[in-house]
């Protein structure tokens, strides 16, 4: 079969424009996982980084929304969760639900537990994930015993999970028993023994002689009057007596 010159030329040139048809829609279809608008196969997101996913999104022409987590079993920085699973069929302009394991997540401004109970403090501690370390006790009148005074790291620092947290609680100010030791000198013997014996003290007599005074006379004292001392402690009063 013999084909003339002239419809030869025009068969190829028919081939040539269907070429050409066909690169165009290729062209315009992108990737060649894109078909007329269609993504055949979704692609596999597990594993990119965000930039790296928000690209291939771009180039598939599909809308990614991300979401984060922070899972410690897990690679920081990096897709760990896609919805639909990749190998699925969409549409350009569909939406794909990815999850990034954001290692960020750990990082918060701790709250302030000035004037909270030591009890509160832990089950918040707790529930952040941050470790009790350090309690100091001091004395304090204004506070109720086992109230946070002050912590470190103060409240607004930025912090992790698994941080130690020091605390001050308020204690009780001891009470202190002790009492003003009266003043005896000056006065007899009988009576001063008295006093003291009364509020609380000890006594022991020890004499000097002192023409001046008179017999029986609490020349001296020690320790001296106006000194705080505990209860049953020993007064030593200096009696005049004579020789």
């Amino acid at each position: 079969m013999t084909i003339r010159k002239g419809n030869a030329a025009l068969i190829i040139s028919f081939i040539l424009a269907a070429v050409i048809v066909i690169g165009i829609i290729v062209l315009l279809s992108g990737p060649s996982n894109i078909i007329m608008g269609k993504v055949k196969s979704l692609p596999n997101f597990f594993g990119l980084d965000r930039e790296d996913a928000l690209l291939t999104a771009q180039q598939i022409g599909i809308i990614v929304k991300i979401d984060s987590i922070n899972d410690n079993n897990l690679p920081y920085s990096i897709i760990v969760k896609q919805n639909p699973l990749p190998g699925k069929s969409l549409t350009k302009g569909d939406i794909i639900y990815l999850t990034l394991n954001n290692k960020e997540l750990n990082k918060f401004a701790i709250p302030d537990f000035r004037n909270m109970q030591l009890n509160d403090v832990e089950k918040e501690i707790g529930k952040l994930g941050l470790v009790l370390g350090e309690i100091k006790k001091a004395e304090n009148k204004s506070l109720e015993p086992n109230s946070v005074i002050s912590q470190m790291p103060a409240p607004g620092t930025i912090i992790e999970k698994g941080d130690k947290i020091d605390l001050t609680i308020a204690s009780k100010p001891k009470i202190d028993s002790r009492i003003k030791i009266p003043n005896v000198k000056g006065k007899y013997y009988t009576a001063a023994r008295k006093i003291l014996i009364d509020r609380g003290f000890k006594v022991l007599v020890r004499y000097k002689i002192n023409i001046e005074y008179d017999f029986d006379l609490v020349l001296d004292q020690y320790p001296s009057a106006g000194t705080n001392a505990k209860k049953g402690t020993t007064v030593t009063i200096y009696v005049n007596h004579e020789e």
